[in-house]
């Protein structure tokens, strides 16, 4: 619909502006040829009408003389208007009408008066015929033997001039009425030919502003509307091609900025929020949708926040600063606020990146604290062994009982601090992802009888019995080694923490996809507030009974590691005085998955 009353305005105005031109041409041109007809119908009667004054002029100096009656002066007129269509009056001197051609025909003026209406030749009042058309006339002195006697007048009637210019004002409309409907067929035709193209490039316009870019517009023809509508398809591509570069660049950026592991948000200049990511949403626990159009100063989120955006916005500077986020776990932030400037160096906005440093900065404390930890561990065998042996140099060497002793401390000292060395060895092989998981088929029970054998002796020494309940063909896919590194571990910690008469027991089984062993004991057991932490490198429940008995610290956060690597899971129950259980499950891959290369490298801890 909108089409169609597009076109046809666009015809109309077209249309309508050819019929006026055509019209004003017409009209100009039929005045002008009206005037120049009657131009020369006058000059021609004007020509003729003064040759038939001279004719008449000669008769009647022949047939005219003073004194003759007005009946013979009439007669004499009307003999000679009848012969050259004209009417003729004989006036004397005193301008009284003598004769005249009209009188003697009954259609002429009245006697009375003719001396009053002569005194204006071609006045309509006083020449009757002259209230229809004008009249043209000439004046011809009467000389007779040399004295003037009056004159002959010759008129005649412009009636004929004025019915041909009738004539040709008529035709002249007829014309013009034939052209403007003619005007009217073609200036349809024409316009539309000229309107279709442009009412279809409005309608090819009004489609891509609604995100149509698909659209194009006929391009035919060579002249200029043609070009035109080739310029436009050309124009039309050019921008479809753009606009899907712009459309892939911003999903490219939004996907970059959605997934960003940093925290990102956008304002504008007024500091309004415009974008919100992902991250940023996680960090803070706001959706999107909540912030989007808010000022940043409303949102409560921070403090700095605001104070950053402003302080960019305000000085056109990057602002970097760290801020924690309190919370059941402190969140610390690294954030960096840089001004959004367009192409005239305005600022546009704010870009705040949020930089998550909470795992960093507990990573520096973890590190502060295993290596005051390990220089802590080092400081109290080397001191042993260092007075151990002054004491030695002091003459404890001569006394056999304290030789005795002081060696056996040497020897204690020097195997704790072995031990802390190859735990320190393998906690930094872990954490450096040297260390490699070499799966294949291990028998358990075998792994299981060595460690036993490793503990047996010590358990002996405290009258502790050993029960190991392990099927002979129980398999696990795992690594060998680092199996028998997790068993030693809590056989060696279960024995170390069972007092004297008490049990430790190993006991695995297959439970469909997964193969689990646990090691019981009936210990001293773990305090409930201390579970969550046994696993953290240097932490002992009982730090002295730890050292005395030769402990690390290192070795459940070894193990830890080792079931990580393997894709396992390891737990503990405990109850205080009574003993606890630490359980070890390992997946048990598909057969087929056996038979591939089994060198895989474990992650870092």
């Amino acid at each position: 619909m909108w089409r169609k009353l597009t076109i046809g305005r666009i015809k109309w105005r077209l249309t309508i502006a050819y019929v006026a031109i055509i019209f004003i041409a017409i009209s100009a041109a039929g005045l002008v040829l009206s005037e120049l007809i009657e131009r020369e119908y006058n000059s021609g009667y004007r020509t003729v009408l003064n040759s038939h004054a001279g004719l008449v002029g000669n008769v009647l100096e022949e047939e005219y003389h003073p004194g003759m009656s007005s009946a013979d002066a009439d007669r004499l007129c009307g003999d000679l208007g009848s012969r050259i269509n004209a009417r003729v009056q004989v006036i004397d001197p005193s301008g009284g009408i003598v004769g005249d051609s009209r009188r003697g025909t009954g259609d002429g003026d009245p006697v009375e008066g003719q001396a009053e209406r002569l005194q204006h030749p071609g006045c309509r009042v006083c020449h009757p015929e002259a209230r229809s058309s004008e009249v043209l006339l000439v004046d011809q002195p009467i000389v007779i033997s040399g004295r003037p006697v009056g004159k002959a007048r010759v008129s005649i009637s412009l009636f004929g001039v004025r019915q041909a210019r009738g004539r040709v004002q008529r035709v002249t409309l007829a014309a013009l009425v034939a052209a403007a409907l003619l005007a009217v067929a073609l200036g349809q035709r024409l316009a539309s030919s000229i309107a279709k193209p442009i009412t279809d490039m409005s309608r090819v316009a009004s489609r891509m502003a609604e995100g149509d870019l698909t659209q194009r517009v006929d391009a035919t023809g060579p002249d200029e509307i043609g070009q035109l509508a080739a310029s436009f398809n050309t124009m039309a591509l050019q921008l479809e091609r753009m606009l899907t570069e712009m459309a892939e660049d911003k999903d490219k950026m939004e996907t970059i900025l959605t997934t960003m592991a940093d925290g990102i948000i956008v304002t504008d200049e007024v500091g309004r929020v415009r974008l919100f990511n992902k991250a940023s949403e996680g960090i803070f626990g706001r959706e999107a949708q909540e912030t989007l159009g808010r000022p940043i100063a409303d949102l409560d989120l921070h403090p700095e926040l605001a104070k950053m955006v402003h302080e960019t916005l305000s000085t056109r500077r990057l602002v970097r600063r760290e801020i924690r986020l309190p919370g059941p776990t402190e969140v610390q932030l690294s954030v960096y606020s840089s001004p959004v400037k367009d192409v005239s160096s305005g600022v546009k906005g704010a870009v705040v990146v949020l930089h998550d440093l909470t795992g960093i900065r507990r990573h520096e404390r973890a590190q502060k604290e295993f290596v005051g930890n390990v220089s802590h561990e080092l400081r109290t065998p080397i001191t042993a062994v260092l007075v151990t042996a002054e004491a030695l140099l002091s003459g404890a060497k001569e006394n056999p009982k304290l030789l005795d002793r002081f060696l056996a401390t040497l020897v204690h000292e020097s195997e704790r601090l072995s031990q802390l060395i190859d735990d320190l060895l393998e906690v930094a092989e872990r954490d450096s992802g040297r260390r490699e998981v070499r799966r294949s088929d291990v028998l358990l029970r075998e792994v299981a009888d060595r460690v036993f054998a490793l503990c047996r002796a010590k358990a002996q020494r405290n009258h502790m019995g050993m029960t190991l309940d392990v099927p002979e063909d129980l398999v696990v896919y795992a690594d060998e080694q680092q199996v028998e590194q997790v068993l030693a571990n809590l056989v060696d910690n279960a024995v170390k923490y069972t007092l004297e008469g008490g049990t430790v027991t190993l006991h695995a089984e297959e439970n469909g996809s997964s193969v689990s062993f646990s090691v019981s004991d009936t210990g001293i057991g773990i305090p409930q507030g201390e579970v969550s932490r046994i696993f953290e490198r240097f932490y002992r429940v009982d730090k002295a009974r730890s050292r005395q008995l030769g402990g690390t610290g290192l070795g459940l956060s070894i193990v830890k590691d080792i079931v990580d690597a393997h894709g396992g899971t390891i737990g503990v129950e405990t109850q205080l005085d009574e003993g606890s259980t630490f359980t070890v499950t390992l997946p048990k891959p598909a057969p087929a998955t056996r038979e591939e290369p089994a060198a895989q490298s474990a992650p870092a801890a």
